[in-house]
């Protein structure tokens, strides 16, 4: 046999050699394509450190560190006005149109319709009125420098004041307001055991300080008054977000506390709110709110039964209960 029949050419050898090689390198750089690949698609559906979990996946697993939202920016409009006055219905319509607007917007809007009894020797004396809500005026009119309070007037987070009729600036006044965070949040919790107890109100203030005040009303829509005298005499007035009853103290060093208040026996917890606001006690600025709906509370509206059987009687001094949500305006319903 041929010695060089059981072994390669020296050529043939380096020929074969270079062909593993190419081979080699070929496998190499599609196995490294393959890698690249596969990296490039596990990154395209791995969530970055900055994106939200996935919906399935419960929120306090997947972001243990995630800080809770800031709170929502406000604005507490508070009118002054009285029955007797001759621009007071049309303050009236004011406010109502902006709680009409603001609650189509879903904006933070809180509207309360405070009665004072200024007007009460001008020949018509305001049912709705009370002295304390006067008092409050007075406040407001050393803050602002007033010379004496005027109705009606309206008070924009309790840095703004003007005349209760001007929509321009009540406009530009909510605008300017909703416009900055508000610097905290409330949390407001409503319960009353029957219609001749009061409605005890739980709060919650998230970051208190000193010289924080908590103020809590309820309100009351869906009123009507027939003026026989004064400068208002025959006209039938409607009011909305009228103050029922009102109470304002410190929030307390923990930011945590109980606000009693008892509206009057005929007050429709149906047509009912309750509006909590926290303010600086110097400088009034309001600081955060919140508001919720009371048609679960007993009133001299709701439905009485006649008769219960023993498991009712056995429940029968428990009370209704609400939380009311901080810094929420529910969608406009076509109702007050």
């Amino acid at each position: 046999m041929n010695a060089t029949m059981g072994r390669l050419l020296p050529a043939e050898g380096g020929q074969i050699f270079a062909t593993r090689r190419a081979r080699h390198a070929a496998l190499l750089t599609a196995a490294f394509a393959m890698l690249t690949a596969t990296l490039g698609a596990w990154a395209q559906v791995s969530p970055s450190p900055d994106e939200p979990p996935p919906s399935d996946v419960p929120a306090a697993e997947a972001r243990r560190d995630k800080q809770p939202a800031a709170p929502r920016s406000v604005a507490v409009i508070e009118l002054f006005n009285a029955e007797g006055c001759p621009d007071g219905p049309q303050a009236d319509k004011l406010l109502e149109s902006i709680a009409t607007d603001e609650r189509r917007a879903n904006e933070a809007v809180y509207t309360l319709a405070f009665h004072v009894d200024t007007w009460d020797t001008r020949g018509w004396k305001d049912s709705l009125a009370d002295p304390h809500h006067a008092q409050r005026q007075r406040l407001y009119a050393r803050r602002f420098g007033l010379e004496r309070p005027y109705v009606p007037q309206m008070i924009v987070n309790g840095q703004t004041e003007f005349p209760g009729t001007d929509r321009f600036r009540a406009q530009n006044s909510i605008r300017t307001a909703l416009a900055q965070p508000a610097p905290l949040s409330l949390t407001l919790t409503a319960t009353r055991a029957s219609q001749n107890k009061p409605i005890i109100v739980s709060y919650q203030v998230s970051q208190p300080s000193r010289g924080t005040l908590i103020n809590v009303a309820i309100l009351e829509n869906k009123l009507v008054s027939e003026i026989t005298r004064g400068e208002n005499a025959g006209q039938t007035l409607t009011h909305n977000h009228v103050v029922r009853d009102f109470k304002s103290l410190s929030a307390g060093k923990g930011g945590r506390g109980r606000i009693r208040l008892m509206p009057p026996k005929t007050w429709n917890a149906t047509n009912g709110v309750i509006i909590g606001f926290v303010q600086d006690k110097k400088t009034m600025a309001v600081l955060g709110a919140a508001s919720c709906a009371t048609g679960h509370l007993p009133s001299a509206a709701a439905t009485r039964q006649t008769s219960r059987s023993a498991d009712d009687r056995s429940d029968a001094t428990a009370s209704p209960r609400l939380d009311c949500e901080p810094l929420v305006a529910k969608p406009y319903s076509g109702d007050h």
